[in-house]
């Protein structure tokens, strides 16, 4: 929101879209000095927009190439292009392949639809614009985790040790295993002072999964802090309280004795029945 008077207009509304990183060539010309392009490469200035003129300031590079466990971000780097957001979540496979996910923001302004394979000309249009992005501008390029152990299972769980299988297909996540004690874990977990862990389960073999969770004033798994599920056959909703003592660290669904559930529409929500994060 912009008020100032004699220049803006009240009540009008722009569709120009910009970023705060144009902050600084928009205030170096609104106060008439010169433009630093050496100060501010990633910076344009705004101010047609602001008098009410065409402005369109080309193509927006966001990167957040960092997990951030409590809101749940992925390493990404994205590009917002006119009615397109394109993201690249670096090596985020099993294989540490790069996965990329495109967005009409025109019709799907929530980013609730990946249409990336029905448009594989604009991702690879945007994914070459990043790289050379990266290439002209110096940028040290992002390398893949030489320790990774190859357990990951999706952006969010990963198995916790190789004796079981845990795999996702179609919004499903298979665990099975011969041995007790496997199961998957994440630390994307917000910070609440209490939670609901809500899922739908569902076993051909009746196996029980128990979710379990640490916090940094307890980082052991205990019987104190778990909840058990008995699935059927058939899917099955449950809703599971979670207390905590300090900050979460992390969630753990784990198969207590041998055997095979498998699990959607995993998410937390607050006491209150607000999602807070979607696996």
């Amino acid at each position: 929101m912009v008020r100032w008077p004699g220049v803006t207009r009240p009540g009008s509304e722009s569709e120009a879209i910009v970023s705060t990183t144009d902050l600084y060539a928009t205030l170096l010309e609104i106060t008439g000095q010169s433009l630093r392009p050496e100060d501010h490469k990633d910076s344009e200035s705004f101010l047609p927009a602001l008098k009410g003129k065409a402005f369109d300031r080309g193509p927006l590079i966001c990167d957040v190439a960092q997990f951030a466990e409590f809101v749940g971000n992925i390493p990404n780097t994205f590009v917002r292009d006119g009615r397109w957001k394109f993201y690249r979540y670096w090596f985020d496979s099993p294989g540490l392949e790069h996965r990329h996910e495109l967005y009409d923001l025109e019709s799907d302004i929530g980013e609730t639809k990946n249409v990336a394979e029905a448009h594989p000309e604009i991702c690879a249009r945007l994914s070459g614009l990043l790289d050379r992005y990266f290439e002209n501008e110096g940028i040290l390029p992002y390398h893949p985790n030489t320790d990774y152990n190859g357990l990951r299972v999706s952006s969010h769980w990963a198995a916790i040790t190789d004796q079981g299988r845990a795999v996702l297909n179609d919004s499903v996540v298979t665990l099975e295993s011969s041995d007790s004690g496997f199961g998957i874990y994440t630390p994307m977990i917000p910070r609440l002072p209490e939670a609901v862990f809500h899922l739908e389960a569902r076993s051909a073999k009746k196996s029980r999964l128990e979710l379990q969770w640490t916090t940094s004033a307890k980082k052991e798994r205990s019987e104190e802090w778990s909840q058990l599920v008995d699935p059927g056959n058939q899917w099955t909703k449950h809703s599971l309280p979670m207390e905590y003592e300090g900050t979460p660290g992390g969630i753990y669904l784990i198969l207590p004795e041998a055997g095979s559930v498998e699990l959607r529409n995993m998410r937390i929500a607050t006491p209150e029945g607000t999602v807070m994060m979607e696996y």
